[in-house]
């Protein structure tokens, strides 16, 4: 035992682990203020929402909700009110349809089997350990590739160093691991595995490794598109690949009928799952639905461009310069280790096919353009790898700077979202004052302005939306509620409330309002 330890810290796979693991705890100190109050950041509504359903499942049962991504609470007044694109189960629990619910069950059971508390802090600590694991596998993919190339386990280690960077420091990695929760956090490890599983199939010495290696990677094809619709382009691009690759492996085109029906499989749960809840033809239209809403009609190439910029900034600059000198360039390796090495590039590449197909959600959720990153990383690692002294050294210059730039960039974005901490507080004393002497159990919630995860769980209630005061009260008749509580206010952030009134009005005609403790100007509507 002795003997490996010793053996063990002496593995350059040990330093990159170690190294990585520093990198991962600086990350964690940069962020350690948003990780301990949650003031604020580009799409955090994400990060509101799946907190939304993760306390939502956990105050009814699954005869209500079927463990589909629900945005309905426990209480019977909560159930049968409309929330944005969604449907309804039969026990009038609404069902998200956008995304399936491994990406919402996960945070679900993280709090359940550590007994803590559906909170914000909770999940950004969960979505950072999804971050940890994302780093950690993204090294031991691009060490394996390298040492497959030829390089040395130092040269391999060192590279899969310099790459993690990206997937540690970019902005994105700094935001979509952290305070900005989606399923997409998810599914990176996911990606990441899939890559790292493809690669070992396909540089297998032995048919017993080969089949080991085989069956990972249909469990992982089978996972991802549960997760995150990427996960159909990515094994799209598999069978692809693995058809192509029949003359240098006779038992490829297996492998890729193999992955076809994992990914045929897990479309057909989704589909069946949603079904029984919901029924086939409501099912069917809800996914028909927000495909054609976040596709290509509602989205722009110019945008998704900028959208990348702001996620990678100077690091995709310098990826950008590395991939054209590693095509013209990179021949370090025997062809067969380079047909390796393109396949697993042009595996990592395909990915991106999903933010031309949902260009929309691309653009407006920066959190769908992690999937950049084991690409960028490869790219990156390969470089390093080929490069000699001054060529490296040049190198690290620019990730350093890239890593700077992108964390000055995340912290500008942080910052333009500080008012949303006043407005928080300032919602949470509005609903702490409105609810304080009514019966929440048979209480009407209608607002005058939209509604998302975020006022769900400010009121912890149920709420119409885009409600005039007049419909409140036939509501509140028509509901048979004991109290009616109207809220007016404005979006401050995109799908953010700022609160400025709240009427109170109970079954016995006595009203009350309550008002926002602060003006809140007009200035702060974004």
């Amino acid at each position: 035992m002795t003997r490996f330890l010793i053996a063990t810290m002496r593995s350059y796979l040990f330093y990159g682990v170690l190294a990585i693991s520093l990198m991962l705890i600086v990350s964690f100190q940069l962020r350690h203020k948003e990780f301990n109050s949650i003031d604020g950041a580009p799409n955090i509504i994400a990060t509101y929402h799946a907190l939304l359903t993760a306390t939502a499942l956990d105050e009814s049962s699954a005869g209500h909700h079927w463990y589909l991504p629900t945005v309905s609470l426990g209480k019977e007044i909560d159930k049968n009110i409309p929330w944005g694109a969604t449907v309804k189960t039969k026990t009038g629990d609404y069902i998200y349809t956008s995304f399936y619910s491994p990406g919402f069950v996960a945070p679900h059971l993280w709090f359940k089997t550590l007994q803590i508390a559906p909170s914000e802090i909770n999940l950004v600590r969960f979505n950072f350990m999804l971050g940890c694991i994302s780093a950690l596998a993204l090294f031991f993919l691009l060490t394996d590739l390298l040492i497959h190339n030829g390089f040395s386990r130092l040269t391999a280690s060192a590279s899969a160093t310099i790459g993690c960077f990206i997937g540690v420091f970019s902005r994105e990695a700094l935001l979509s691991h952290g305070v900005t929760y989606w399923s997409q956090s998810l599914y990176q490890p996911i990606l990441i595995g899939s890559l790292f599983f493809y690669l070992k199939y396909l540089t297998a010495n032995s048919e017993r490794l080969k089949k080991t290696h085989a069956a990972a990677l249909i469990l992982f094809a089978f996972s991802g598109p549960l997760i995150e619709w990427t996960g159909y382009v990515f094994n799209a691009g598999l069978v692809v690949l693995l058809w192509m690759n029949s003359k240098q492996s006779p038992c490829s085109r297996t492998m890729a009928i193999k992955i076809l029906a994992a990914t045929a499989l897990a479309g057909a749960v989704t589909l069946t799952h949603l079904a029984l809840a919901v029924g086939l033809s409501p099912a069917i239209d809800a996914l028909l639905g927000r495909f054609v809403a976040r596709g290509t009609s509602a989205g722009s190439l110019a945008g998704l461009s900028s959208g990348y910029g702001q996620s990678y900034g100077l690091f995709l600059i310098v990826v950008i310069a590395l991939g054209i000198t590693i095509l013209i360039n990179y021949k370090q390796s025997s062809s067969a280790h380079r047909r390796t090495t393109l396949l697993i590039l042009i595996a990592s590449t395909t990915p991106l096919i999903e933010n031309i197909l949902m260009l929309q959600h691309a653009t407006v959720f920066s959190f769908d353009r992690l999937k950049l990153i084991p690409l960028a990383a490869l790219i990156i690692a390969l470089a390093f790898a080929s490069y000699k002294n001054i060529g490296r050294i040049t190198l690290i210059i620019f990730i350093i700077a890239s890593s700077v730039q992108n964390y000055i960039v995340y912290r500008s974005d942080i910052s333009a979202f500080s008012k949303w901490g006043e407005i928080n507080k300032e919602n949470k004393i509005l609903a702490l004052n409105t609810t304080r002497d009514i019966n929440l159990n048979c209480t009407i919630f209608t607002s005058s302005i939209g509604v998302r995860g975020y006022a769900n769980l400010l009121f912890h209630h149920g709420i119409y939306e885009y409600v005039t005061t007049d419909d409140s009260l036939k509501l509140l008749h028509f509901r048979k509620g004991c109290a009616l509580v109207h809220l007016d206010g404005f979006f401050a952030f995109p799908d953010l409330p700022a609160y400025t009134r709240a009427t109170i009005t109970k079954d016995t005609g006595e009203t009350r309002i309550v008002e926002s403790q602060k003006n809140l100007s007009v200035s702060q509507k974004q």
